[in-house]
């Protein structure tokens, strides 16, 4: 299934307004999510290669 939100949107909630990552931001979602302290309560989100992350 293909995400149908266009890479540049704006991801909106009532407290949070951010663009939507794109392939430029990849390399440093990676590095946040296999640091162990990120996902210390929620293992399973950790990464350990890239090809994990699936596409933006």
């Amino acid at each position: 299934m293909s995400d149908p939100s266009p890479a540049g949107e704006q991801l909106q909630t009532p407290r949070l307004s951010s663009p939507r990552p794109t392939e430029a931001d990849l390399a440093t979602i990676f590095a946040i999510h296999r640091g162990r302290e990120t996902c210390l309560h929620n293992p399973s989100d950790t990464l350990t290669r890239l090809d994990e992350m699936g596409t933006v």
